[in-house]
């Protein structure tokens, strides 16, 4: 607190003290003037003196307080806008120059000034007497900062050297953004857009920068609703003229703009120049898998711990491979591991084996767990009971990506602890290759919490005095849920 100064300790006091000066200052004003009053009023009973003249009285009492007061209050309110407010001019962020290698500005000063450089092998600086400037000279690639000091405030600036050809892409890039909707954020080579495309102005010179240069990043930028709406029905007349059915169109963001599409033969030449034009990548499923049907066999293994340690067993520790664990007799698993088990102090137990048909983009949902009835009085004499699930929901949807089939899932898991139903949610994907068993699809860990109670054996049983030799006691188990799969496409 010492090295901020005189002045900014007093404007910090101000603004502690100013609630409690603001409650001072209007109660003295309120007490004086009630007790000027009642005194008046007794003066007026006994010497029978004009009303006027009484009132004129307390006014001149009033204004005299006033005069005291007045400066100190102005002192407090503008002190304590010096420390709530902004100073005019003061810079929301460090300023950012950018530079290309050999490159010489100046930056003009006003009185005596101290600076300092952090990489002086990026930059040169020279204080400039004469013109009361810094010069700035770009010596090599890179980033640094240079701090200039004046009167104990300092303002940063953010130096990004880079080569010439550089510059003149960055300037190009910028330019692409005049008139439009969208900000950029020049950081070296590279340019950050951000914001809400509304128009076919914005698009396309959004477009025009993806095309121009590699180094603009884009996935800040989404489409407004109203636009998205123009986009897909230009893009359904390119595909109608061409007679080729659209799948799907992903037109949320400009950084993800595809189109899936399930088409047999070559896309024509046109119809891709067109969507490459819109910044647009068509994606084909093909026509091999969106029409069949796949099984997904899943076995769901649990793993649990009652001493409160962390599961440590891992795949690579069973006997056998990651196949086995899937497609062999669940008591020969037990068998070939059960040193392992002991001596992890693990329990391994098979949870269920569901079998799922599925088909592209079609999602399905598996439950496995039990509904507890919740009781809700209505009134005095009615109640009313729902039912709540607890355990384990999986939901999976079979995708095609690029010719690879991606199953997408989603896992809720929750438990009843006697009073309420928690838990957790988590989300995930993984690829699969039909006919290939034995992968896994997820890991899933939770804990389960019990309180019991402890006694002391003989003396917790004396009546009375055993209750000295009780106590609560919580029993944790780490437990974790191995989801493994095998998917097969169903022959004709």
């Amino acid at each position: 607190m010492a090295n901020l100064g005189v002045v900014p300790l007093l404007r910090f006091a101000a603004f502690l003290l100013e609630p409690a000066f603001f409650a001072l200052f209007f109660l003295t004003i309120v007490v004086r003037f009630v007790h000027d009053a009642i005194k008046n009023l007794k003066f007026l009973n006994h010497s029978n003196a004009p009303v006027c003249q009484i009132m004129g009285k307390a006014v001149k009492m009033y204004c005299n307080f006033y005069r005291i007061w007045a400066p100190l209050f102005g002192f407090f309110i503008l002190n304590v806008q010096g420390v709530n407010g902004k100073e005019q001019g003061a810079p929301d962020g460090p300023q950012v120059l950018l530079l290309a290698k050999g490159e010489m500005q100046e930056i003009p000063l006003t009185g005596k000034v101290q600076y300092s450089v952090g990489n002086k092998e990026v930059l040169r600086v020279k204080y400039l007497s004469q013109n009361h400037s810094l010069a700035i000279k770009a010596q090599a690639l890179g980033q640094t900062e240079v701090v200039i000091w004046k009167n104990k405030k300092a303002k940063h600036i953010l130096c990004y050297v880079i080569s010439k050809k550089a510059q003149l892409q960055s300037a190009q890039m910028m330019d692409y953004l005049k008139d439009t909707s969208l900000r950029g954020d020049l950081k070296g080579e590279h340019i950050w857009v951000e914001g809400r495309v509304h128009d076919w102005n914005d698009f396309e010179r959004v477009v025009a920068m993806k095309n121009f240069s590699k180094n603009a990043s884009f996935k800040q930028v989404v489409l407004d609703s109203k636009f998205q709406s123009l986009l897909r029905t230009q893009i359904y007349e390119n595909f109608f003229q061409f007679s080729i059915n659209l799948n799907k169109c992903d037109l949320k963001r400009v950084s993800e703009l595809n189109c899936y599409i399930k088409h047999a033969g070559n896309i024509p030449v046109e119809l891709g120049q067109a969507m490459k034009e819109m910044g647009i990548k068509i994606i084909n499923l093909g026509d091999d898998d969106i029409d069949k049907n796949f099984k997904l066999k899943l076995r769901l293994i649990q793993f649990a711990r009652t001493d409160g340690q962390n599961l440590t067993v891992g795949v690579d520790h069973f006997q056998g491979k990651v196949d086995d664990l899937l497609n062999r007799p669940w008591k020969h698993i037990l068998s070939a591991n059960e040193s392992l088990l002991s001596e992890q102090n693990t329990e391994m137990s098979l949870l269920a084996e569901p079998l799922l048909q599925l088909s592209i983009g079609q999602p399905q949902e598996i439950r496995i767990g039990t509904e507890f009835p919740f009781i809700r009085q209505v009134n005095a004499q009615t109640s009313d009971t729902s039912w709540k699930f607890a355990g384990l929901i999986i939901k999976v949807t079979l995708e095609k990506i690029h010719q690879k089939l991606r199953l997408t899932f989603m896992t809720s898991h929750t438990q009843w602890d006697g009073q309420k139903i928690q838990g957790n949610e988590g989300q995930g994907s993984v690829f699969l290759r039909a006919g290939k068993s034995g992968e896994i699809l997820f890991q899933l860990p939770y804990e389960f919490k019990r309180k019991t109670v402890e006694r002391m054996p003989i003396l917790g049983s004396i009546p009375f005095l055993g209750r000295l030799f009780t106590g609560p006691n919580t029993e944790i188990t780490k437990n974790q849920i191995w989801a493994l799969a095998t998917l097969k496409r169903v022959e004709d």
